[in-house]
């Protein structure tokens, strides 16, 4: 059967529900070929933003189809409708067929991803988050510095002068750049690494840090580097990605300042570095970058949903529960009765990733993991149940939800 065979058209009825937002993701997605289509995300109605409708030439779907984990959104026929239906292993033929479609789509989700880390910095630093500004650098190198990182503090001061030539704060900037100007070579990397396409970076060095202009999106060659982003004074990672992942895309598809951190993490790291230029031409000439480039878009957009929605739910154990079984959602480990799962972090990482001081959550995480069901071990928290794990969350979701039901009435 021919690639193009594969592509099919399914006709619905008005009124009819294609995608149940939790619902186990489809591994195909849609475009509209005829009628309307209202599209509806829990999350966005926290900010009271309407449910798109999409026209023909829209699509819908491609997160769950393309991250293959439950869908996120609710989708609903307005009209009599008929759909294209692509199998997600058929995403590299059509980008083949249509360029300016997989453009679009990259386009499409990286303001969706701006999006949801705006609503997740608004969230969790309890006010609204304002435009990107040069001088929030400042913020940055005052964070580090006082984390005892003088390394990348002097990074974010340089680069704070280096926008900011005459911000407020200039004086001092200068002050800390002189006083610890010892610490300057683990800071910079040597301008021999960072000019062409190729890039090198020292472990424990900016790539570029949050607010900074960028102008490339980075090929991981070789390493890891952590993704970092302040949230209410505190540091918090949203990732950590190996080679072949692919980083920096937003700033280069919005012109917009760079949303979060990108740090070289456990050893020096190797880039390919793609401007704005190339990456068009790139994604003609191998349309397979578009294809990955779209597989870690719906995987970040997925997991930062989840991250709103564990937010969302307020109540510390249920989101302790909720933090772990995405988790296992994650890494797509299969949820059934007596399976063991050793979660390759501690207690700090596991409050580091509420987004929480340890002050706050010590109390509540100790009390859910004391709990016969688990058991902690240095840098480990190991489940005896996963089932039994995924029945706590859902049971906390359902008594919240009657809580807030008898509230209301």
């Amino acid at each position: 059967m021919s690639e193009q065979a594969k592509l099919g058209l399914i006709k619905y009825k008005k009124g009819t529900y294609i995608l149940i937002e939790g619902d186990e993701g489809k591994e195909i997605f849609y475009i509209v070929k005829e009628g309307s289509i209202q599209i509806d995300r829990s999350v966005e109605k926290i900010v009271q933003a309407k449910g798109e409708i999409l026209q023909p030439g829209d699509f819908f779907g491609v997160i769950s189809a393309m991250s293959r984990h439950p869908s996120t959104e609710t989708a609903f026929t307005l009209t009599d409708t008929v759909l294209i239906t692509v199998g997600s292993e058929q995403f590299g033929y059509l980008i083949k067929q249509s360029t300016p479609l997989a453009m679009k789509i990259i386009r499409y989700f990286s303001k969706k991803l701006r999006f949801f880390d705006s609503l997740l910095t608004q969230l969790s630093s309890k006010k609204k988050e304002e435009d990107s500004d040069f001088s929030q650098i400042y913020e940055i190198a005052d964070y580090y510095f006082n984390s005892g990182n003088v390394p990348l503090s002097l990074y974010a001061y340089h680069k704070y002068l280096e926008l900011v030539p005459e911000g407020e704060l200039k004086v001092k900037a200068n002050e800390m750049l002189q006083r610890y100007g010892r610490f300057k070579e683990q800071a910079f990397n040597p301008p021999a690494n960072i000019g062409g396409f190729n890039r090198k970076y020292k472990k424990d060095t900016f790539i570029f840090c949050e607010h900074e202009e960028g102008k490339d999106l980075f090929i991981i060659q070789q390493g890891k580097v952590k993704i970092t982003k302040l949230l209410g004074g505190r540091e918090v990672l949203l990732a950590v990605l190996k080679a072949g992942d692919i980083f920096g895309e937003m700033s280069i598809l919005e012109n917009q300042p760079r949303s979060a951190s990108a740090i070289a993490f456990d050893g020096d790291v190797n880039l390919l570095a793609v401007n704005q230029q190339n990456f068009s031409n790139m994604v003609v000439e191998q349309p397979q970058l578009a294809t990955r480039l779209i597989t870690l878009l719906s995987e970040r957009i997925w997991s930062i949903y989840r991250q709103i929605n564990n937010l969302l739910l307020g109540d510390i154990t249920a989101r302790i529960y909720d933090t772990l079984v995405t988790i296992l959602l994650k890494e797509r480990v299969q949820i059934k009765k007596n399976e063991k799962y050793i979660f390759e972090f501690g207690v700090k990482e596991l409050i580091n990733m509420l987004g929480m001081t340890f002050a706050e959550a010590k109390e509540p995480v100790t009390e859910v993991l004391s709990d016969k069901l688990f058991r902690v071990e240095p840098n480990k928290i190991l489940c005896g149940d996963i089932e039994e794990l995924d029945k706590r969350l859902k049971a906390y979701i359902k008594k919240l939800e009657i809580l807030r039901k008898g509230k209301r009435n």
